[in-house]
């Protein structure tokens, strides 16, 4: 999500509200190292549904309809519960995919309420219902679903303690900025309940992004807790990591790719600020855990993890012929699939109306620029040679 500067100012004096409300937390940087995980703690099924969805996306002959094999497995009585909640988790992966929102909707929260529900899956749904706020920017549909969860009111609960100033606001009168604010406080109410990495992570990238963005305008003392709150949760990513490196803990193999992917992008906002933070990591080969766990367990992530890996490896300030051999493989995967309107090649046509950091025009023109498959891609549907330069 791109957080606006929109309206900040305004925003900055209910901020210094949070700032004198917030606990101060004293992070670690010495003697914490993390040895890279040879083998993920996936939640897995063996069964062949799961196997032939990834086989068929990677043939390119995945369909809507195939939503459907997951049907009768789901109520399998062979299958455990933790299967069957499994299975219907990994429905509603393939629901988002298609663009069926409110069916995935419906599932995911009924997995994060159910009693029978184990903790790694009420976890991952959390986020899920959490992250439709990057879906549809509908705030209030992610505050209605807290609200009426016996399961995740308890981070409302965590904010009123704290005195947020936005807990309890109209929605209609919030700035971008406010809402985006609160968005952000609730990933850093879930992340003192759930194991979910994609949830620490989330919140880790979120807090470093508007710490960037604040940081000119406001005090120090301001702009420092954002950048505390983001390394706090960055330590509880690694918690979670070395627990999934132990085989104490799994998640689904989706909640640990979307992780990743925010671990990487808080640790290239960490560089790009000089901060220090726990842990010894090459974001190269975090990205490269990344695109072998989605390509094995996460397919619905494959396409968007490569595109995240191909951005930052052409933002090198020297890409290696290895980067650039990666980045043409990357794309040549979207560019020659279908171009729907819900489809990645649809995005990298219409990067050029959009100046984003990571769907806008800049980036996709820097990888056409080294790629020059996707730039034949992009002239035969409307982008010129001026939108290159």
């Amino acid at each position: 999500m791109k957080i606006t500067k929109k309206n900040i100012i305004l925003t900055l004096l209910i901020v210094l509200l949070v700032v004198l409300s917030v606990v101060s937390y004293k992070y670690y940087v010495a003697n914490h190292s993390f040895n890279y995980i040879k083998k993920y703690s996936v939640m897995r099924t063996n069964d062949i549904v799961v196997k032939k969805i990834v086989g068929k996306f990677f043939s390119k002959t995945l369909s809507k309809k195939d939503i459907a094999l997951y049907d009768k497995k789901i109520f399998d009585k062979k299958l455990t519960q933790e299967e069957r909640d499994f299975l219907s988790f990994e429905k509603s992966k393939l629901l988002g995919m298609y663009g069926e929102r409110s069916e995935k909707f419906t599932i995911i929260n009924k997995l994060v309420n159910a009693s029978t529900t184990n903790k790694s899956i009420k976890s991952a749904s959390a986020y899920d219902i959490l992250h439709t706020y990057f879906e549809d920017g509908d705030l209030n549909k992610v505050l209605t679903a807290i609200a009426k969860s016996p399961y995740m009111s308890k981070y409302t609960a965590v904010l009123e303690q704290k005195r947020n100033p936005f807990v309890h606001k109209n929605l209609l009168g919030m700035t971008t900025a406010e809402k985006d604010l609160l968005f952000m406080s609730y990933l850093d109410a879930a992340a003192n309940f759930e194991q979910s990495l994609a949830i620490t992570a989330t919140a880790a990238d979120m807090y470093a992004e508007y710490y960037q963005t604040i940081k000119p305008l406001v005090d120090k003392k301001i702009s420092d807790t954002f950048i505390q709150t983001s390394l706090k949760n960055f330590d509880r990513s690694i918690v979670i990591l070395e627990k999934i490196e132990a085989g104490k803990y799994r998640l689904p193999a989706n909640d640990i790719v979307v992780g990743l992917n925010h671990m990487a992008g808080a640790l290239q906002r960490y560089e790009k600020e000089n901060i220090q933070h726990s842990g010894n990591y090459s974001i190269d080969k975090i990205y490269e855990d990344s695109v072998k766990l989605a390509k094995e367990s996460a397919p619905d992530l494959y396409v968007y993890t490569t595109y995240l890996q191909s951005i930052y490896l052409s933002n090198k300030e020297k890409p290696t012929r290895q980067d650039i051999s990666r980045i043409k493989s990357n794309l040549s995967f979207i560019y020659s699939g279908d171009l729907s309107p819900t489809s990645f090649a649809r995005r990298f046509i219409e990067a050029k109306n959009f100046s984003n950091e990571i769907f806008g025009k800049a980036p996709v023109a820097k990888l056409a620029n080294i790629d020059n498959g996707l730039k034949i891609f992009l002239l035969k549907n409307g982008w010129t040679e001026e939108d290159f330069q």
